[in-house]
């Protein structure tokens, strides 16, 4: 915590004043890239890198899109959509479970890629939809996905990501995997394999 001192010297400049705090700030704890917090271990491009499937981001968007499209389906009568005027209905069972499943889904992949308001907005509407003496419309539900859809793009753009060819992603090691060189060279140069995890 950071406190902050009005005035903190005297007109002349010459010596501080003792005041108390007028203003308390929450502040992150300072942290240096790992480079320079400790100069001396070696530094791994895994330790910046989050792996992740741009398939469970693609799936993410589409599965909102469907999610939206089964708002104006569903608010008719069976397959039938309706004018916007009808989708004051409230949200079926079926469409509700679909709901908090496909968004569990896609609030997990928001966290992996640190999303982290898109992932507590997800998560508010699912504890919404959960809420058994409340009863939302399909409106209501559309405005959401729509809402989060919105804050997601947003909030992806404060993302860098970075793409592998795949003539090249055979040299990329696994997440979790044993010997990142390879068998071969593990039984080949057994003393280096802890430089090499490291």
């Amino acid at each position: 915590m950071t406190t902050l001192l009005a005035n903190p010297a005297a007109d002349s400049g010459d010596r501080l004043l003792e005041r108390t705090a007028s203003v308390r700030v929450e502040s992150l704890p300072v942290r240096l890239c790992p480079w320079l917090e400790n100069p001396y271990r070696l530094v791994s491009l895994l330790d910046i890198v989050i792996e992740f499937s741009a398939e469970s981001v693609y799936w993410s968007g589409l599965a909102l899109e469907v999610l939206k499209n089964d708002c104006f389906m569903r608010s008719g009568l069976g397959e039938i959509p309706l004018p916007a005027t009808y989708h004051n209905n409230p949200v079926d069972a079926d469409t509700s479970a679909k709901t908090i499943t496909w968004l569990e889904t896609v609030q997990k992949t928001c966290v992996k890629l640190g999303m982290l308001v898109s992932s507590e907005t997800i998560k508010d509407i699912i504890e919404s939809l959960r809420e058994p003496k409340l009863r939302f419309t399909y409106q209501w539900l559309n405005d959401q996905l729509g809402n989060l859809q919105r804050l997601i793009k947003k909030e992806i753009k404060t993302k860098a990501f970075f793409y592998i060819t795949p003539e090249k992603i055979r040299f990329w090691p696994r997440v979790g995997a044993e010997n990142l060189f390879g068998d071969t060279v593990a039984a080949s140069f057994p003393s280096a394999s802890f430089d090499i995890a490291e």
